[in-house]
């Protein structure tokens, strides 16, 4: 992957946890401003279209954040709590160091 800033768009909510986090799947885009293009995470060969994403937000299997966010890959992981606020931080301890953000 290029050395692109990538924004966190949309996430998949999963079963929200008891207590800590959980990991979730998320989509994100190079354009914080009105993207056009989104990507499956850090995949870049996996493409989507807003058009692509709306049946899914619809019907609540994709979740469309309230503005982008910034992650930085590989080392972040999108991540939700029990009271469904995502969270960006360390992929492998979320809440190691100061890094861990609300979205």
């Amino acid at each position: 992957m290029s050395n692109n800033t990538l924004y966190v768009t949309h996430y998949i909510p999963d079963r929200y946890p008891k207590v800590g986090l959980r990991s979730v799947e998320f989509i994100t885009t190079l354009d914080q401003g009105k993207p056009k293009t989104f990507y499956s995470g850090f995949d870049m060969a996996t493409r989507f279209s807003e058009s692509d994403l709306a049946l899914e937000i619809e019907h609540g299997g994709i979740v469309k954040l309230a503005s982008p966010s910034e992650i930085h890959p590989p080392g972040e992981g999108v991540w939700t709590d029990k009271n469904k606020v995502v969270w960006i931080g360390n992929y492998d301890n979320p809440f190691a160091g100061k890094n861990l953000r609300k979205v």
